[in-house]
């Protein structure tokens, strides 16, 4: 039986290649896979921190428990239930293909896998991999950073350690200095323990929070905008440690495993409690949250409590999900549904309800403005293979102003020989309406055009993108660039130059445009006004050693970082 599914796996075929033949997705363009996001520019970075921790320490998905695979944000529940089923009948996955086969992964997904989870086994019990659980791994990285943008030099750096003891025990550290903020502190730091029966975890220090469809509780980063389908639907991680810079909840927090219950406690040392009790199944999914705010309120004198009851009800195909949040006084609410109804096709709606009286001090559900308040929405994304189109309507009512955004995307891979060929245009549409003194509702637009064109051809990389955009004025920008890589079993090699040429009429026409950096950075610089820029990005691994190197003539920055995995 097991044979027979990985045979029906391999006989899936692949849309990303026009010959059937599946060009290996890692990197970016996983991550971006993984969380639904259609670009880079969507994310930020406390998502590719947590991506480069995974791909430190992959995540071993034969032995480790619900809670932890939870936890990491690489899973849905679906795919988390199907897992452990296949696990219970099968043992242990052995293959990537084999991956692919269990039921809600995919051949593209199980790619975009490889470089954040390891098939660790050989050991058996029962079905269960020990090997991956007893051994032990520790990294550390350093990073230093000097610019002088008007001819005075500001320097900054920072740390970051992680150890592990396979699936048992987790230790992170990480404090850093900026440009701005030169102070170090105790930085984030937190141990958990990971258990296998009742316990799921256990986390004492900073740790991240994230229920439902974030209507509640979800700190850290989450995407306002609808950049792709899969987008709108938040997959929650529950509790997990933190492993980023950024400032997170801090204290006490823990999950116990009750059959197929789960229940969630925690308590932050700024005097909020939380608690969240879920049913987690294939078919249906059921979850409450609380959470209670021990900070005064500014009239009330009192503590702050909130409640939400969260679901998801799968049928073929697709699922039906929601949360309804009671926060202070307010109610808001969210729902969606998600449908597949063919490989490589994905349409989904949301509809939200965030009234202005609604705190949202800890929400990150859908929206699109900053907060989840003030806002009545309406959301809408198809994919078809190489096709992308998504729209949001929405409307502030205290403001009084309304809010439209549309992107429609065409990228395809062509794959010619040992030449991969991917094209892509992207086009997205932004308007405001905002009343004038007359009382007239008034449109302001941004266009934003992006051509792009990425060529590979054994180690040669090379990338062309013309970015045009019209707001108050114009504004566009060029870069080219080519890339080597070369990976070998002791050591491996990759070099970035790019040249940018830009133009913008002022800063309402501003460009954001990704740019490499080193791993666990995230670089995403406004280019405004006119301009040039040169950048040189060279990674070299040698045992188990890194080191990145970047130089930027923009604002004239030097970027050095160096990474130890043992």
């Amino acid at each position: 039986m097991r044979l027979l599914i990985i045979m029906l796996a391999l006989a899936v075929p692949d849309a990303g290649g026009v010959d059937g033949t599946l060009r290996e997705v890692s990197g970016m363009e996983g991550i971006l896979l993984i969380t639904g996001a259609s670009a880079e520019e969507d994310l930020d970075e406390t998502v590719v921190e947590r991506f480069e921790s995974l791909h430190r320490h992959p995540l071993a998905i034969n032995c480790c428990t619900r809670s932890r695979l939870i936890s990491s944000g690489l899973f849905s529940r679906y795919q988390i239930a199907s897992l452990l089923d296949y696990r219970e009948r099968y043992g242990d996955v052995l293959s990537f293909t084999e991956l692919a086969a269990v039921d809600g992964f995919g051949v593209k997904y199980a790619e975009a896998l490889k470089d954040f989870v390891t098939l660790d086994g050989g050991e058996m019990d029962g079905g269960r991999s020990l090997k991956g659980r007893r051994k032990f791994s520790q990294s550390l990285m350093l990073r230093a950073a000097a610019r002088a943008p008007d001819g005075e030099a500001e320097w900054c750096g920072g740390a970051k350690y992680q150890a592990k003891w396979g699936e048992f025990l987790e230790f992170n550290w990480a404090d850093r200095t900026t440009y701005t903020l030169q102070e170090l502190g105790l930085g984030t730091m937190n141990l958990s323990v990971y258990g296998r029966r009742m316990l799921g975890k256990l986390i004492v220090g900073d740790f991240n929070a994230r229920f439902g469809q974030g209507l509640l509780v979800w700190n850290g980063f989450s995407m306002s905008g609808v950049s792709s389908p899969s987008a709108l639907s938040r997959n929650g991680t529950g509790l997990s440690p933190s492993r980023s810079f950024s400032e997170s909840l801090h204290g006490v927090a823990a999950d116990f495993n009750l059959g197929r219950y789960m229940v969630s406690a925690a308590y932050d040392r700024g005097n909020v409690a939380l608690a969240n009790l879920s049913r987690l199944g294939r078919i249906w999914q059921l979850g409450v949250t609380a959470v209670y705010d021990g900070s005064k309120e500014p009239l009330s004198g009192m503590g702050r409590f909130g409640l939400s009851l969260d679901t998801r009800i799968g049928f073929k195909g697709g699922s039906v999900f929601g949360e309804a949040a009671l926060d202070g006084n307010a109610l808001a609410a969210v729902l969606g549904m998600l449908y597949v109804p063919s490989y490589g096709s994905m349409f989904s709606v949301l509809v939200r309800a965030y009234p202005k009286t609604y705190p949202g001090a800890m929400s990150g559900a859908v929206r699109s403005a900053s907060k989840v308040s003030d806002e009545y929405g309406a959301s809408a994304a198809w994919q078809n293979g190489w096709s992308l189109l998504t729209l949001d309507a929405a409307w502030h009512p205290s403001k009084n102003t309304q809010a439209y955004k549309g992107i429609a995307q065409l990228k395809k891979t062509f794959q010619l020989g040992r030449l991969a060929l991917t094209p892509v245009l992207r086009v997205t549409e932004r308007c405001s309406l905002k009343p004038s003194s007359e009382g007239r509702m008034v449109p302001d637009w941004r266009s934003d055009m992006r051509v792009e064109l990425d060529t590979e051809i054994g180690p040669w990389l090379a990338n062309v993108r013309y970015n045009a955009v019209h707001s108050a004025g114009w504004g566009s920008l060029v870069y080219a660039e080519a890339g080597y890589r070369k990976e070998g079993p002791r050591h491996s090699l990759t070099v970035w130059l790019r040249g940018e040429l830009f133009e913008t009429d002022g800063w309402e026409d501003r460009i954001y445009v990704y740019e490499r950096d080193a791993p666990g950075n995230f670089n995403v610089p406004a280019y405004y006004g006119k301009g040039w820029n040169a950048s040189l990005v060279v990674s070299w691994k040698f045992w188990r050693n890194t080191l990145n190197l970047r130089v930027s003539a923009y604002k004239r920055e030097v970027k050095l970082q160096y990474s130890l995995n043992l």
